[in-house]
């Protein structure tokens, strides 16, 4: 799909608005478009921009619980400045 191609060329480009677009554009063509790559990369543009919570609901929709995406959500938990907030921690278990 055209879209999705765009989508992740701007991601690593890290044009990661551009690249949100696109995938956006793309499930908007196809409601029932799931690449393997597609959750994470949303994940990663949306590291890109700094939304650490958004990152991580879309890491939860990735189907592989891989190295990468394992790391991925590490950094998100290690970058989201609430977390630095008495109480508002919470417990992420990837197995």
């Amino acid at each position: 799909m055209e879209c999705s191609r765009h989508g992740r060329h701007s991601a690593l480009c890290r044009q990661a608005e551009e690249a949100l677009a696109w995938f956006k554009r793309a499930k908007e063509i196809d409601p029932y478009f799931e690449e393997p790559w597609y959750w994470r990369a949303i994940g990663e543009a949306q590291m890109v921009l700094h939304r650490y919570q958004e990152a991580l609901a879309a890491f939860d929709h990735s189907p592989g619980r891989t190295y990468r995406v394992a790391a991925f959500v590490a950094g998100c938990h290690a970058r989201w400045p609430t977390w630095t907030t008495p109480g508002s921690a919470r417990l992420s278990v990837w197995l």
